[in-house]
C-alpha cells in the first residue's frame, strides 16, 4: 500500500473508533424553490437528469460485460450516450453532475452488487439492477468539497454556482458546536428538493448510568399497535384526508395525460408526503418516549409488512414499521428476539407451554389458573425470557447477542422455528 493509502486507511480507523462512542442523527432541510434563481433551478434538475443519464449508462454496460463496475473509475463518465425520446443513441458531456457525485453513484452500484450476490449465495432468488426513469436521490460525500453550511439558511453544494437556500438548519443549534458533520443526500421528491444532513455528536449530558432502570417489553400487534409489559396500550394511527379522497376522485374525472392530471398527482403526491412526515413525526416521538425512560427494551422480529395482506389500511394507517425500523437501529438499547420465540404460549407465573388461539384475548394458564391479557403477558415473557435466558449462560447485557439467546431458546424448545414447544423442557425455566 502507498503512503497516500496508509494515511487514508489510518484516518477511516480514527473517524471509525470515533463515531463507536458518538450519536447519530439526520435532519432534513428542505431547499426553499421560490427563493432560486433560473441558473440555481436548471442546475439542480440537470443534476438529477445527468444522475439517471450515468445510472442507465453504467447498467447498460455491465449487463453488455463491457466494464467492471469494481475496476470502473468515475474520470471515464466525462462524456456519456444515453437514448433520446425516439430511442437514438445521443452522446453528451456531462457539465452538472459533480466527481464526487459520480463516485457515489459507482459505490452505490458497487454496494448493491456486492448484496445481491450475498443474497445469491444464500440460495436466495435475485434479479439485476434494473434501469431508472428518474432519479431522486444522490450522495453528497466528504463535507466542505461536495456540499458546506455557507450561512444561517444557506448550503453550497458541488455544480451550483451559488449556495442554495434552505429551512431546517436551526435544528443543529441545540448541539452548539459540538458535532461533526458527516455525509449528506440531495433528494427529489414530488417536485421538491431537500438535503439529508448526517451528524455525529458527543451526548455529554447522557450515560449509561443515566437510563432509568426499566426494562420493558413490546408487543407489536393489530388490534392494538403497541402493548407494553407494565400494561400501557398505545395505538398511533393517521388515516387518509378528505384531501386525498377528493384528489383521487379528480383524477379518475381527468384525461390521461393531459397537464391537469399531471398537476392533479403532483398535489395527491405532496399530500402523501406530507401525511408521510406526520407518521415520521409521531413514531419519533414514541421511540423518544421508549428510549428516554427505558435503560432496556425487548421485543420481537415481526414481519410487519406481511400483516397488510390480511389486515390492510389498518397496518398501513399505523406507524408499526416505523417504530420497529427506528427501534432496532438502537442495537446498544434494544435487543430484538426471533419473532417465532413462544411468548404467547408460556405462562409467566409458572413456566407450562400451552397452545393458545389468535381469538383468545386473554391467557388463561390451565396449571395455575392465573389470567393476563394476551399481549400484555407476550411483553412480559419476552422481558422474562432474556433476563432468565442471560443469567442462565452467564453474560452480561453487553455480552449477550441474539445468536446467543437463540441457541439456548432452540435447546429448550426444540424445533420453536415450527412453534412445536417441549413442555417439559420449558416448564424447567419457571
Amino acid at each position: 500500500m502507498s503512503v497516500k493509502g496508509d494515511q487514508i486507511s489510518a484516518t477511516m480507523k480514527m473517524t471509525y473508533e470515533k463515531r463507536r462512542h458518538q450519536t447519530c442523527r439526520v435532519f432534513e432541510l428542505k431547499i426553499v424553490k421560490d427563493r432560486l434563481n433560473k441558473d440555481q433551478e436548471e442546475r439542480l434538475k440537470m443534476i438529477f437528469v445527468e444522475a439517471k443519464w450515468c445510472h442507465n449508462y453504467l447498467i447498460s454496460k455491465m449487463n453488455n460485460k463491457e466494464i467492471d463496475i469494481f475496476s470502473f473509475q468515475q474520470k471515464e463518465l466525462s462524456h456519456i450516450t444515453h437514448k433520446d425520446k425516439d430511442g437514438n443513441d445521443v452522446e453528451v458531456s456531462l457539465r452538472y453532475i459533480g466527481s464526487s457525485m459520480k463516485l457515489g453513484m459507482i459505490e452505490g452500484l458497487r454496494s448493491n452488487i456486492k448484496t445481491l450476490r450475498k443474497l445469491k449465495n444464500k440460495g436466495k432468488k435475485v434479479g439485476r439492477i434494473k434501469f431508472r426513469s428518474d432519479y431522486r436521490s444522490i450522495e453528497l460525500k466528504q463535507y466542505g468539497v461536495v456540499y458546506q453550511i455557507t450561512g444561517r439558511n444557506r448550503i453550497k453544494v458541488q455544480g451550483i454556482k451559488k449556495p442554495l437556500p434552505v429551512r431546517g438548519l436551526d435544528q443543529l443549534d441545540k448541539y452548539g458546536y459540538s458535532y461533526d458533520i458527516a455525509n449528506a443526500k440531495l433528494i427529489k421528491r414530488n417536485g421538491d428538493y431537500y438535503i439529508n444532513i448526517t451528524i455525529y455528536y458527543n451526548d455529554e449530558n447522557k450515560s449509561e448510568n443515566d437510563y432509568i432502570s426499566n426494562q420493558i417489553g413490546i408487543d407489536f400487534g393489530c388490534e392494538t399497535s403497541f402493548t407494553l409489559s407494565n400494561g400501557e396500550k398505545i395505538d398511533v394511527f393517521v388515516e387518509e384526508t378528505d384531501r386525498i379522497k377528493n384528489l383521487q376522485r379528480r383524477i379518475n374525472r381527468q384525461q390521461k395525460g393531459s397537464n391537469n392530471i399531471h398537476r392533479t398527482i403532483l398535489s395527491l403526491r405532496r399530500e402523501y408526503d406530507r401525511i408521510s412526515r406526520i407518521k415520521d413525526d409521531k413514531a419519533n416521538k414514541l421511540v423518544h418516549k421508549l428510549l428516554s425512560e427505558n435503560r432496556q427494551i425487548i421485543m420481537q422480529d415481526e414481519q410487519i409488512h406481511s400483516w397488510k395482506k390480511k389486515h390492510g389500511r389498518k397496518i398501513q394507517y399505523s406507524v408499526l414499521g416505523r417504530v420497529k425500523d427506528k427501534l432496532v437501529s438502537h442495537k446498544k438499547q434494544v435487543f430484538v428476539m426471533n419473532r417465532f420465540v413462544p411468548t404467547t404460549k408460556l405462562c409467566y407465573d409458572c413456566g407450562h407451554a400451552y397452545d393458545i388461539q389468535l381469538w383468545d384475548r386473554k391467557f388463561v394458564c390451565p396449571n395455575c389458573g392465573v389470567i393476563y391479557d394476551r399481549d400484555v403477558h407476550a411483553a412480559m415473557n419476552m422481558v422474562w425470557l432474556y433476563n432468565n435466558l442471560k443469567d442462565k449462560i452467564g453474560l452480561g447485557e453487553s455480552e449477550f447477542k441474539r445468536v446467543e439467546f437463540d441457541e439456548e431458546v432452540h435447546r429448550i424448545f426444540g424445533e420453536w422455528d415450527n412453534q412445536t414447544l417441549k413442555h417439559e423442557d420449558a416448564t424447567s425455566l419457571a
